[in-house]
């Protein structure tokens, strides 16, 4: 037989337990925990949900070419006129990087204004090592 002490015990043991596994205890156990509640470096990646981490969440200058996987900042997520002179290292871009007709007289160091000729010939063919007669007419120039 059971003391009625032992059985006492026994049964708040029992409540106690059915309100520690209630659902509803579970839920608010869980929004109750701040940010105080965690020990500092224990949040690991695999406890944050997918995309919860945003911009507001990551200070300035926290994220670094070495924190970058290669190839992972692509056009699309450059912002417009982000990228200044002051951000490109000189000498790196180089002709195959430029979009045709995308620099014009303004932007060559030294060149005020180009003009271009207009040229014809006589001849309806010529061979490669044929001399020839070519006529170009440069407008403003005599």
């Amino acid at each position: 037989m059971i003391s009625l002490k032992i059985g006492g015990i026994i049964v708040a043991a029992f409540i106690a337990g059915a309100f520690i596994a209630s659902p509803e205890l579970r839920a608010y156990a869980a929004n109750t925990i701040g940010s105080s509640d965690i020990i500092d470096e224990s949040i690991l990646s695999q406890d944050i949900k997918n995309g919860q981490v945003m911009n507001s969440d990551i200070a300035n200058g926290a994220i670094s070419n070495s924190k970058l996987a290669s190839n992972s900042v692509t056009f699309s997520k450059i912002a417009p006129g982000s990228i200044d002179s002051s951000k490109i290292v000189d000498q790196s871009i180089k002709s195959n990087d430029i979009a045709a007709d995308a620099v014009g007289a303004s932007e060559i160091k030294g060149v005020s204004k180009l003009n271009f000729a207009t040229c014809s010939t006589t001849a309806s063919s010529v061979d490669a090592d044929a001399i020839f007669s070519l006529y170009c007419d440069l407008p403003g120039v005599v």
